[in-house]
């Protein structure tokens, strides 16, 4: 595959000359792919779409062929429609499609025996990104562009590291890239639109985390966190514990809904205890069939007790740092790998404390009232 990864990114380099850019070589790329893949397994497509028609056309009768071909896949209906759905042709000169057609017609994707399409993504994208060649969002202008939905794992560069960036949009200001990627989609969601956003923990309790969060919950409903399994991105980053966050841009937030689905949960590994579906299933039946959040939800939907919710008084009590929701303990890990990063234990320690502080606090404030209030009292 790294051989492979390679072929492409060499012609890659080529049609920069014709005006294509690296992240529309890379979306053709996988439209291209789907098709070959696709009569590798004989999957059935529109008669004009498949990739024999498209490998035995040439000169503008290709380019043609080609818009017409996404054009017709993105009317389909199901998966298909949705893959190509607003697919458009990057290219203007028919013998650099036909040389990338031959690239890709020289291999036989599917016997690879990886996720091909995520390899060639990725590897892809590590190449682009080590060579400085890809637009690191948080440190442009945002632009006109504005989007219905969101779903993103934000991708964190190596530009303007430990450098706050110089955004008027951006209400904090802080060298942390994921609480500015935050910032970053909230600019760009459209007013009603929603998204969902992987976040490392140490969004849910950094530095500045919880500032940003509370504009967040003042400019949008946050009301899903689902903290995902350990190991969850097992083999690209397996030590990075993580969580989706689930917000529309309607109303300020009310209620925050929690889902801990790493509690107790048996670390996610390569081969022995891969991720699949099943670890989420519970999760969807309590979000609900609304995207939006809004469906009628319960505590007792979870049979383990791994649903809560906080109203956002609760969140301020904790100045907006939601990793500090946490109610269900460890009985016992299963071994020392999955104890914990020592950084990520002493934060857990940090805030259990802190929510202990906070608690005695609100006693002394009681017993202060109490105290005004009969002053014979104290010196009882």
């Amino acid at each position: 595959m790294t051989d492979v990864v390679g072929k492409l990114w060499g012609f890659c380099h080529t049609l920069r000359h014709d005006g294509i850019d690296y992240g529309d070589y890379i979306e053709q790329i996988t439209y291209l792919l789907f098709l070959k893949m696709a009569d590798e397994r004989d999957v059935k497509l529109p008669a004009d779409c498949t990739w024999p028609k498209l490998r035995d056309k040439s000169g503008t009768g290709l380019i043609d062929h080609y818009i017409d071909a996404l054009r017709k896949l993105g009317k389909e209906k199901g998966i298909l429609g949705d893959i190509y759905s607003g697919a458009q042709s990057r290219f203007t000169n028919p013998v650099s499609l036909k040389k990338l057609i031959n690239l890709i017609d020289e291999v036989e994707w599917t016997s690879l025996g990886v996720d091909v399409k995520a390899a060639a993504y990725e590897g892809l994208l590590e190449k682009a990104a080590s060579e400085g060649k890809i637009g690191d969002s948080i440190y442009e202008p945002p632009g006109g562009r504005r989007f219905d939905v969101i779903l993103t794992n934000p991708p964190f560069g190596t530009k303007g590291a430990n450098q706050a960036p110089e955004r008027e949009d951006f209400t904090v200001s802080t060298s942390n890239k994921q609480l500015n990627f935050v910032q970053h989609v909230m600019t760009v969601l459209k007013d009603g639109g929603r998204a969902a956003v992987v976040l490392p923990d140490n969004c849910l309790f950094a530095d500045q985390a919880g500032e940003v969060m509370k504009v967040l919950t003042e400019d949008c409903d946050v009301h899903t966190v689902l903290r995902l399994p350990r190991g969850t991105f097992t083999p690209y980053s397996q030590g990075v514990k993580a969580n989706v966050v689930f917000f529309s841009k309607d109303t300020p937030t009310e209620r925050i809904w929690i889902y801990d689905a790493r509690t107790n949960v048996p670390g996610i590994t390569k081969k022995d205890r891969p991720l699949t579906p099943e670890h989420f299933a519970e999760f969807e039946k309590c979000f609900g069939k609304d995207p939006n959040g809004k469906a009628k939800r319960d505590a007792a939907q979870s049979k383990d007790d791994r649903w809560r919710s906080f109203t956002i008084g609760e969140a301020k009590e904790r100045d907006f740092k939601l990793d500090g929701f946490k109610w269900l303990k460890e009985e016992s890990p299963e071994d020392a790998n999955d104890v914990g990063e020592p950084e990520d234990l002493a934060a857990e320690a940090i805030e259990e404390l802190k929510a202990a502080t906070t608690g005695l606090n609100k006693v002394l404030e009681l017993l202060g009232n109490d105290s005004e209030k009969t002053p014979g009292a104290a010196r009882k």
